[in-house]
């Protein structure tokens, strides 16, 4: 939280990329982190992606992708963060 708070604070120049997204163009999950549902973890959202300047590029989705296959078997208990980009020339 607090390294969080650092990163996006007013003046940082650091945005969080899944802020600058509507809800309509997010898919996927909200939680990234799922503990594997051990008893003393909370599953959170603790994986993030930043952008310094949302000027050279326009975000065009954000996704946090699931972590376990058709079987149920987890890759990790944490999930991934991705989002396409425009770069602006």
């Amino acid at each position: 939280e607090e390294a969080y708070q650092v990163m996006t604070a007013r003046g940082s120049g650091m945005l969080d990329v899944a802020d600058l997204v509507p809800e309509e163009r997010r898919y996927g999950n909200h939680l990234t982190y799922t503990s594997f549902g051990e008893p003393n973890e909370t599953p959170s959202r603790i994986d993030f992606l930043f952008i310094q300047d949302p000027h050279t590029a326009r975000v065009d989705t954000f996704g946090v992708l699931s972590n376990s296959f058709d079987d149920q078997i987890r890759v990790s208990d944490h999930r991934a963060v991705v989002a396409d980009f425009t770069i602006n020339a």
